[in-house]
């Protein structure tokens, strides 16, 4: 047999702890023991979807539901529809503090058993185009992102990311925490040059007249898995080679000197940033 029917304004409350379809314009068609849906359209935690392929292949048997979708969306809709999901429990509670902007091109399969919804795989890509990404609360931010960041389940990751930081490129990566990482979600890693008087502007640097060069720095996003354990944290290193200081000693330096520099920037609230720092020849912040 088979059965075809409309929904209009419908609402679709489909597994706890997974944000309603609502505004829901379907048709729905029964055929046998299978269930599809392939013209559609309504909104998820409040981000709009359209024709997404909506399929339960047996209805009597251990029922599975299939969902595929592509779309064009903007990174805030993206941020939003992970912080409504089940995903957001192992993101952790960093992504609250994340704002984005700019076109991402999605692709998501979610695949869930019906009587055990906890039991869902999900995997996607989101390609961002001149994208921008930072903190709540905070100035700065990384803008021109390009590239793909993959899902699986709960693990983000990203092999070629690329952006910019106070208009200077930047390569990012980013892989889910490891087994020796246990506080932690994921670990984002990045690598870029900034002239020191960008760095002496952006951060209201003292004495910034005596310094001029560009820094070469390597960091390390720590995002933590829970809020009771540490906040975010950005850990950097640099050899401040090619970096000039005309102060007095002891910081004086020439652009062949190399000087190991360790930085931790710490977000423990949201528009509170800690930073504490050293350099090798004993001086500390």
């Amino acid at each position: 047999f088979r059965v075809e029917f409309s929904v209009e304004d419908g609402v679709l409350d489909y597994a706890p702890g997974w944000p309603r379809l609502e505004n829901l314009a379907t048709t729905v068609v029964i055929d046998h023991n299978s269930l599809s849906s392939q013209e559609n359209l309504g909104t998820i935690a409040g981000v709009p979807f359209r024709d997404a392929q909506v399929r339960v292949a047996n209805l009597m048997h251990k029922p599975e539901l299939q969902v595929a979708t592509a779309d064009d969306m903007q990174l805030g809709q993206v941020l939003a529809f992970l912080r409504a999901s089940p995903i957001a429990q192992t993101l952790g509670p960093t992504l609250n503090s994340v704002s984005g902007r700019g076109k991402v091109t999605t692709a998501v399969q979610l695949t869930m058993p019906i009587a055990r919804p906890r039991d869902f795989h999900v995997t996607g890509s989101f390609a961002a185009s001149g994208a921008s990404l930072g903190l709540k609360g905070v100035a700065y931010r990384f803008t021109d992102l390009n590239g793909v960041i993959r899902l699986d389940d709960t693990r983000l990751s990203a092999e070629k990311l690329s952006g910019r930081f106070l208009n200077e490129p930047v390569a990012i990566t980013l892989r889910p925490a490891g087994p020796d990482e246990p506080e932690l979600s994921h670990v984002a890693e990045l690598r870029g040059a900034t002239p020191a008087d960008k760095l002496a502007a952006a951060f209201s640097l003292p004495y910034a007249e005596h310094l001029d060069g560009s820094v070469n720095w390597t960091a390390r996003a720590l995002v933590p898995k829970a809020k009771d354990q540490q906040p975010f944290r950005v850990d950097i290193e640099s050899d401040l080679a090619g970096l000039v200081s005309t102060l007095g000693a002891p910081l004086q330096k020439t652009a062949d000197t190399r000087e190991p520099l360790q930085m931790a920037v710490l977000f423990p609230e949201r528009g509170q940033i800690d930073i504490s720092g050293s350099i090798r020849r004993g001086i500390s912040w």
